[in-house]
Parts: structure tokens; sequence; C-alpha cells
């Protein structure tokens, strides 16, 4: 289905990283379940870097065609559902 994954935990700060890439040209629902961690984090900050195409690139021009864009996630219980949007890199970051 084109989808990558990595996750990984950061003693020094407390917070679980999780990496997707989606390389497919479709959305790709993702449901994560949060177990072993007491308490549940409310919320996870939500990275994203997406472009509209393979030919797509930054130039002097449009510096910002392809940017990273942070958004909030509200988590429910212990589960988070995301959608990955096509040829992306998403990564999921936490306190616990």
């Amino acid at each position: 289905n084109g989808l990558y994954a990595s996750a990984s935990f950061d003693k020094n700060t407390s917070e679980v990283m999780i990496k997707a890439v989606n390389v497919g040209k479709n959305i790709v629902p993702i449901n994560l379940k949060i177990n072993g961690i007491l308490p549940v984090p409310s919320n996870a900050t939500l990275i994203t870097l997406k472009g509209g195409g393979l030919q797509e690139v930054n130039s002097f021009e449009d510096p910002n065609k392809i940017a990273p864009v942070e958004s909030q996630l509200l988590t429910d219980g212990n589960a988070l559902q995301i959608p990955l949007q096509p040829l992306s890199l998403t990564v999921i970051k936490f306190h616990v």
C-alpha cells in the first residue's frame, strides 16, 4: 500500500515520535492505539510535509511550495485516527 513507518521514544524529553511516509497517490487512513502509557496524552502534534506531485520542488520564486504544516490532534481515549495525505511525510509527536 506504499506506507512506511517507524516509532521512537526520547528518554530525555519523554516524547514519542511516529514517522509515516505515504508514497502512494491516495489518502491512507490509519488508526493508532496507544497502549502501556498512563495517563494517555490528550493531544498530539501533527507535522505534515507534502507536495502536489513528484515533480514539485521549492525554488527561489516559491521557497515554501513544499513546507511542513503543524497542527494539533486530539486523542480519543488511547486512539488516534489520522488520514495520511498522498506523497507525504507525517510526524506525530506526543509527551508521556
